[in-house]
C-alpha cells in the first residue's frame, strides 16, 4: 500500500485551512442559527405589532344613495391621538365613465357640440364635457355625540387638495373620436376614492348627513371614516403583520432544519486546535 504524503492527506480533509495556526471557521452552525433565530423573533414581534394595530385602527364604510340627502349614525371607537380621515368612494366609477362614453353614438361623439370652453382645437374630438360631467357636488355634516365637527386639512394626500374633484382626468383624451371609442371599450378602471377632510376626536356616536350629486350609473356612494398610521390603515397594517409573521415563521423553519441537520451529521468543520483523524 503506497504511503500518502502528509500534504495530500491534509488536502483530502473537509477543510484544509483548519491545519493553519489560529484558523477558525467563520460560519459556525451556532452563529447561523443565532442570526436566523434572532431575525425570526424580530419579524414575529414586528408582525404581531402591526396585526394589533390593524385590529385597533378604526375603519367603517357607510352607504348612501347618489343624488339624495340622507343621515346615518354609527358607533365609532377612535384613538384621540390619531387623525381621523373622511373620504368618499364611488365603486366602479371609471367603469361608469366608460359606460357613459359607450352610450354616446358615433355622430354625437364626433360632433363638436360635446366640447366646452376648455377645448379650443376643433381638430380633436375630445370629450371635454365628459370631464365636466364627472365633477361631483357634495355636502357633508358630521356630529359626534351631538357636537358638530369641522373637517379640516391636512388631506390624506397633499396632492388631492388640488385634484379633489377632477375625476375627469381619468379620461384619456384621444386625437380622434374613433380612438376614444376603442379606448373606452378596452381600458380597465378602478374605484374613485377622494378625501373630504379630517378631524381629531374620541369615541361615541357619529352622525353623518351626506348628499352627493353626480352623473353616475352606480346608485350608491360610500362615506369612509378611518384612522391611519405610518403603515396605512387597518387593512394595510393587518396585511403587513401577516407578511412579517410568515417571514419569521419561515426563518424558524430554516433554524429547525439546520438544527436537525447538525444533530444528524455533526458539525461540518472543526476548530484549529482539534485533531483531524
Amino acid at each position: 500500500m503506497p504511503i500518502i504524503p502528509i500534504d495530500s492527506k491534509i488536502a483530502q480533509q473537509r477543510c484544509c485551512q483548519q491545519e493553519c495556526y489560529n484558523c477558525q471557521p467563520l460560519l459556525h452552525p451556532g452563529i447561523i442559527n443565532g442570526v436566523f433565530g434572532s431575525l425570526a423573533v424580530l419579524f414575529i414581534v414586528i408582525g404581531s405589532y402591526f396585526t394589533y394595530q390593524g385590529q385597533h385602527l378604526f375603519y367603517e364604510e357607510v352607504e348612501f344613495a347618489v343624488n339624495q340627502t340622507a343621515t346615518s349614525t354609527l358607533q365609532v371607537d377612535l384613538n384621540p391621538d390619531l387623525q381621523t380621515f373622511v373620504y368618499y368612494k364611488l365603486p366602479n366609477f371609471y367603469q361608469n365613465v366608460r359606460t357613459y362614453g359607450q352610450s354616446i353614438d358615433y355622430e354625437e361623439l364626433a360632433s363638436p357640440a360635446l366640447k366646452t370652453a376648455p377645448c379650443t382645437d376643433d381638430s380633436k374630438a375630445v370629450l371635454c364635457s365628459l370631464i365636466m360631467k364627472t365633477k361631483p357636488t357634495y355636502n357633508i355634516n358630521l356630529k359626534l355625540n351631538t357636537t358638530p365637527i369641522t373637517l379640516s386639512p391636512p388631506m390624506l394626500w397633499e396632492s388631492d387638495a388640488e385634484t379633489n374633484n377632477l375625476f375627469g382626468k381619468g379620461v384619456k383624451q384621444q386625437p380622434k373620436w374613433e380612438e376614444f371609442a376603442v379606448w373606452a371599450r378596452q381600458s380597465p378602471f378602478e374605484d374613485a376614492v377622494k378625501p373630504i377632510g379630517s378631524f381629531k376626536s374620541g369615541s361615541g356616536s357619529l352622525e353623518i348627513n351626506f348628499s352627493f350629486t353626480q352623473y353616475n350609473k352606480n346608485p350608491v356612494v360610500y362615506v369612509v371614516v378611518c384612522q391611519v398610521n405610518t403603515a396605512g390603515g387597518s387593512k394595510e397594517n393587518g396585511a403587513l403583520g401577516i407578511v412579517c409573521i410568515v417571514v419569521g415563521g419561515v426563518m424558524l423553519l430554516v433554524v429547525l432544519g439546520l438544527l436537525i441537520t447538525q444533530a444528524a451529521y455533526g458539525a461540518r468543520s472543526k476548530k484549529y486546535n482539534e485533531k483531524i483523524e
